[in-house]
């Protein structure tokens, strides 16, 4: 290359620099970088729904993806032995701020650092797994939203129910390899109990393991059953094929997401899982600024959706209650 074209490339390359500078400058000052770590694989129902809703708050927060900001994603594709070595490769680069889908990339996270800060937008009860000492006042590098996930799973005991007034016997189907869905277990059993309803639990111990656990349940003659296993762990996402394998051993089931009702399920009750990761972006925007996770409490979520599917009901020859539907946020028919 002569020396002059050399010059003019050189020349180029610094303006195009400068340019990247001035424009990270106006969007709030030097580059960011924000690490990722989910569960899933990419493309399927948390980067298109959950992720998409983090990074358009962080967008309004006034943060420009490669100007002041990149996003450090590393997907577990389904396996969480992968997460800690995922986590050390944010750690090296280093990250400013990790923000882990859920408890098991949060508990995966924690035991590989104690400094770095970790945001956490789906927290069953970060009390109870040790994430946090109190929710006002976190105390170590762990913050974010607790999706109250082990009470509300009682709540939908509650609802199957309600919509099954001669309910006697039901299950649990729940995924045994976190440790937040082990307080949702004792939760529902205690409702139970409260109720007077005997509840045969069934841990999912592999991934691709519903068949065999729907038919021991079916086998036990459940007459309904609590969902409580994040379908993209199983099914990238795929929650017709779990709705359908569900209705398939007519079996009347609540779940934690809307979007399973959507799908063809019967009943769900939850907490809005994208305004949690829009709330995350929020913890995130603080840390990047200065603040300590340690004392930005931790909150739990603000809304919370009751959703029926009536076409599903009456393939399972059931009858909503009018006043159970009344409260219902979303009804399909």
């Amino acid at each position: 290359m002569r020396r002059r074209d050399l010059a003019v490339l050189i020349g180029g390359a610094a303006a195009a620099c400068a340019l990247n500078m001035r424009a990270a400058r106006a969007q709030g000052g030097p580059l960011k970088r924000v690490g990722i770590i989910d569960m899933n694989a990419p493309g399927e129902y948390t980067e298109r729904h959950y992720w998409s809703a983090f990074r358009d708050q962080m967008a309004s927060l006034g943060y420009a993806e490669g100007n002041n900001v990149r996003f450090d994603v590393r997907w577990a594709h389904n396996d969480p032995a992968r997460i800690p070595a995922l986590v050390e490769e944010l750690v090296r680069i280093p990250v400013d701020v990790i923000v882990a889908q859920s408890t098991p990339a949060a508990s995966a996270a924690k035991s590989v650092t104690s400094r770095m800060p970790i945001v956490v937008p789906l927290m069953a009860d970060p009390v109870g797994v040790g994430f946090a000492a109190s929710l006002a006042r976190p105390g170590g590098n762990i913050t974010g939203l607790s999706t109250i996930s082990a009470e509300l799973s009682a709540k939908r005991l509650e609802i199957v129910r309600d919509i099954i007034p001669s309910l006697s016997r039901a299950a649990i189907l729940w995924d045994d390899h976190n440790r937040a869905f082990a307080l949702a277990v004792q939760h529902t059993q205690a409702a139970a109990r409260a109720i007077g309803v005997t509840l045969k639990v069934v841990g999912l111990h592999a991934i691709g393991g519903f068949d065999k656990a729907l038919e021991a349940i079916a086998a036990d003659q459940a007459q309904g059953l609590i969902v409580a296993v994040p379908a993209g762990a199983t099914f990238g996402g795929d929650l017709a094929k779990l709705a359908g394998m569900v209705a398939t051993h007519r079996l009347p089931a609540a779940y934690a997401e809307q979007e399973y009702v959507d799908a063809g399920g019967l009943a769900s009750y939850g907490p809005d899982y994208a305004d949690l990761f829009r709330r995350a972006a929020t913890y995130t925007d603080k840390i990047l600024k200065g603040a300590s996770p340690a004392d930005l409490p931790i909150e739990e979520p603000l809304k919370f959706k009751l959703a029926l599917n009536l076409k599903t009901a009456k393939a399972l020859s059931l009858t909503i209650p009018p006043t159970l539907i009344a409260r219902a946020d979303t009804v399909i028919e």
